[in-house]
């Protein structure tokens, strides 16, 4: 794992061609509320999600710009933009507690955050697939579940030995 400052962007200058494709798994917290950046930030997620790669995004629903970005996002062919609301069973007890406890002075739109998955989409024929797991919601498949049968020449096989998984990359 590694960490450096990267300036969103249309294209990547140079100093980043390392990171083009390289990112199995992006992780962002509310940053659409401008919706001048939403161009810009699909663009740098496209530029670094390796096939098959995903985006996990966390904000509230505060005014319409949220709404706005997963919209957007939806036009672009490559991308799999699942928006969702129930995919952590803590987070959603937390919201209903907070409901409750504070009536109508909770507002939800701006405290309780969506969980909006963007997926690289990749060629990876269905019948190679053969393990989709969940994560504690019933509605969200959980992309570290994610596993398919490696196929000779279609890309490159990588393993997370430090959760034991086996993890099918598309070619780049």
């Amino acid at each position: 794992m590694s960490a450096e400052e990267l300036l969103f962007a249309n294209e990547l200058g140079e100093e980043h061609d390392h990171l083009k494709g390289a990112f199995d798994v992006i992780m962002a917290g509310d940053c659409t509320v401008n919706v001048e950046i939403h161009d810009i930030l699909i663009a740098t997620v496209r530029q670094l999600l390796a096939p098959g790669g995903i985006f996990m995004y966390l904000a509230p629903r505060r005014g319409k710009s949220l709404g706005k970005f997963v919209k957007k996002a939806r036009l672009e062919s490559q991308f799999e933009v699942v928006a969702n609301t129930d995919y952590d069973e803590k987070i959603t007890a937390a919201h209903f507690r907070l409901q409750t406890i504070h009536g109508d002075r909770y507002d939800d739109k701006k405290n309780y955050p969506i969980l909006v998955t963007i997926r690289n989409k990749c060629d990876i024929p269905e019948e190679d697939i053969y393990n989709v797991g969940m994560h504690g919601a019933p509605k969200a498949p959980d992309p570290w579940e994610f596993n398919v049968k490696p196929q000779e020449g279609a890309g490159d096989t990588r393993f997370w030995t430090e959760q034991g998984r086996g993890s099918y990359r598309c070619g780049i």
